[in-house]
């Protein structure tokens, strides 16, 4: 499925929301680099953590086709928070990549798609300095790694898009596509039929995980569709199968949120990943 056919499925009553992971190449050509915001300190959603630019579909995006409504609102945010501009055709061709839907418990949804772009040729990012700051270029290992450490505050889907997208890196190099790495990755990503990811929001020790807040109180996780705990769980959602591809490190399936940051956790991990960095 590809072009302007690939849509996700969306659910009614919820907040649609586009988002973008723009590419760049990296000299070698055996990685790419993703650009990464911080939101505003004083934001109602993911306050000063780093995520790609994007926010909601507006009705002027377009009523109907909900699949190009998204793209617009894709290209339209892209330029509003970071100055690129994307045409008709490079709007209508934009990659589905994901698509996550915010856990049934809070009570205020969003129902979003997060798609791939090149960096537009001639074209430099800059933040509009009031909903987005801060830029910054990362391979998505780096990304990673700058998380572990405590360096970097992302959101669980910020994370686990980063870390489908370094697993995307090495598939496509392994099958010799490095020579145009970010063209291979959006061929390979105009290829996916991407399922609705929505997770399950619970209290800590409803996965047997004993960690309590600073506050005193209970820690909260979010719980993803391939967790083995998953099923037994409250909340909307349907048990997905493990991503990824044979002979690659199993992806992270919980958040824990303690201290203000979301840590991602392995199913059968005993420390939380990131708690002592």
């Amino acid at each position: 499925m590809s072009g302007p056919a690939q849509a996700a499925s969306h659910r009614t009553g919820m907040r649609r929301a586009a988002t973008v992971l723009v590419l760049r190449p990296v000299p070698g050509g055996a990685t790419v680099e993703v650009l990464l915001v911080r939101r505003n300190r004083q934001a109602s959603f993911m306050a000063d953590a780093y995520v790609f630019p994007g926010g909601r579909v507006e009705e002027a995006d377009g009523e109907g086709d909900l699949a190009l409504a998204g793209r617009r609102a894709a290209a339209r945010e892209l330029h509003e928070e970071v100055g690129l501009r994307l045409d008709e055709r490079e709007t209508r061709a934009l990659p589905l990549f994901s698509h996550w839907i915010t856990p049934s418990v809070e009570p205020k949804r969003f129902d979003t798609d997060f798609f791939l772009a090149a960096l537009p040729p001639g074209q430099e990012p800059r933040t509009d300095e009031a909903e987005v700051f801060d830029l910054l270029w990362l391979t998505p290992q780096e990304a990673l790694y700058r998380y572990e450490r405590a360096e970097l505050k992302l959101p669980p889907p910020t994370r686990a898009n980063l870390e489908d997208l370094q697993q995307e890196i090495q598939a496509v190099v392994r099958d010799g596509g490095a020579a145009d790495l970010v063209a291979a990755l959006l061929s390979r990503s105009a290829r996916r039929q991407p399922v609705a990811v929505l997770p399950k929001l619970v209290c800590a020790e409803a996965i047997d995980i004993g960690v309590r807040d600073p506050t005193g109180g209970p820690a909260i996780a979010i719980v993803l569709p391939w967790d083995p705990e998953f099923s037994r769980l409250p909340g909307e959602g349907e048990v997905l199968p493990a991503p990824g591809l044979p002979g690659q490190r199993p992806r992270a399936s919980r958040y824990l949120l303690t201290e203000g940051r979301w840590w991602a956790q392995y199913a059968g991990d005993a420390p939380l990943e990131g708690q002592d960095g």
